[in-house]
Parts: structure tokens; C-alpha cells; sequence
């Protein structure tokens, strides 16, 4: 084989794994019984969770934060980052939305830029 196809290859090979890597950073470990939380992930928004009831910051990898997280039933309070796509650029704000989970739920999370575009105004829909 022609160096400048098998160098192709590799490249379509290279591209093949890190997308598969990438998707598979935001995956999520669901017991039984736990409720799934998605934040939208949109051309012009997305809703990353960052927190869940103050504890840790949720990295899926090189300080990235992923738009999926479980919980147990209960009652939670989700830190998030919303992301807002515009034209000229990106809007990064910070949001807190309290979730009253149920059991084996998904719940997804959008949000709205508040009218000082300083915070984002979340709710969740089953």
C-alpha cells in the first residue's frame, strides 16, 4: 500500500478512537433504582453539571464537565454551567436548580439566560 493512503488510515483511525473516547467520557453508572439527570445539549445551549448537593466537581476528563450525572432518589440541589452559543461567541454562566428525584427517572434540565445574563434560569421536564 501507497504511503499516503495507509497514512489516511491512520488518521481515519485516529479520529475513529477519540470520538468513541469522547463519547464514552460522559457516560454515567446507573444502579437500580437511580434517577438519571441530562442537561440539553443543543446548537445553541448546553447545561453541564458541575455539582451535585455541593460535594465534589463532576469531571469526565481534562476539566471538562459532562452534561450526565445519577442520583439517588431525594431530594438534590444541581450546580450546573450553561453554555450559550451565539454568532459572535460563547456565553458561559453559572445555574442551581433543586430536584426532587424519583426513582429509575430521567430528568432533562434546560435553561434560559437570565435577563441580567449573569446566572442561568434552569427547570426539568420528565
Amino acid at each position: 500500500m501507497p504511503k499516503g493512503k495507509r497514512s489516511v488510515k491512520n488518521i481515519a483511525l485516529i479520529i475513529s478512537i477519540l470520538a468513541a473516547a469522547s463519547c464514552a467520557s460522559n457516560s454515567v453508572s446507573r444502579k437500580p433504582g437511580d434517577a438519571l439527570l441530562i442537561g440539553e445539549n443543543s446548537s445553541t445551549l448546553k447545561v453541564m453539571i458541575r455539582t451535585i448537593d455541593d460535594g465534589e466537581i463532576l469531571w469526565v476528563g481534562n476539566y471538562t464537565l459532562g452534561t450526565r450525572a445519577v442520583v439517588a432518589p431525594g431530594e438534590h440541589k444541581v450546580n450546573v454551567m450553561c453554555e450559550f452559543k451565539f454568532s459572535w461567541g460563547i456565553k458561559m454562566v453559572p445555574g442551581n436548580i433543586q430536584i426532587n428525584a424519583q426513582s429509575s427517572t430521567d430528568y432533562k434540565i434546560t435553561g434560559r439566560l437570565s435577563s441580567d445574563e449573569k446566572s442561568c434560569n434552569l427547570s426539568a421536564s420528565i
